[in-house]
């Protein structure tokens, strides 16, 4: 256990070195285009996680565990047919969490969903429309700009 917290430890002195160096800037994924106003950008962005508590393991359920995986697994889809219509198509798979808010489980859960499935039709400033499958936020900015490059 000794081994597992230094070995913790020295993971994250050089994952904070790295992203004050500069190299925690996000990227966005591959943009292929087709013609002047159409085009496809296809993104993987995922979110490795890692927990522990001090029950759950063990015969009795009082021995500490750990868990890792990754929390966010995304794939999606971001075209632009026109100036006018658009779309976005973005899938999420959860990892093998093992640990949940109250209780520690042998069997890992998984969990797959579509998350964003619609259509954009931008017609004016005034006049916007999606049809489909989306989360709203509280504001349009942060649907639109959730997985903009980001920086320190």
């Amino acid at each position: 256990m000794n081994f597992f917290k230094r070995s913790l430890g020295f993971l994250l002195l050089i994952i904070s070195f790295l992203v004050f160096a500069g190299i925690g800037t996000a990227h966005a994924g591959p943009v292929i285009k087709f013609g002047d106003e159409s085009w496809l950008m296809i993104n993987y962005e995922m979110q490795l996680y890692l927990q522990s508590r001090d029950t759950g393991s063990g015969s009795s359920r009082d021995d500490s565990t750990t868990d890792m995986y990754f929390r966010r697994n995304r794939l999606s889809f971001i075209g632009q047919v026109n100036d006018t219509y658009g779309f976005t198509f973005a899938i999420q798979h959860q990892g093998e969490k093992r640990i949940g808010d109250v209780t520690v489980s042998d069997i890992p859960g998984e969990n797959f969903d579509v998350l964003d499935a619609f259509l954009r039709a931008d017609w004016t400033d005034a006049l916007r429309l999606r049809i489909g499958l989306t989360k709203d936020p509280f504001a349009r900015e942060t649907n639109e700009g959730c997985f903009f490059p980001l920086s320190l």
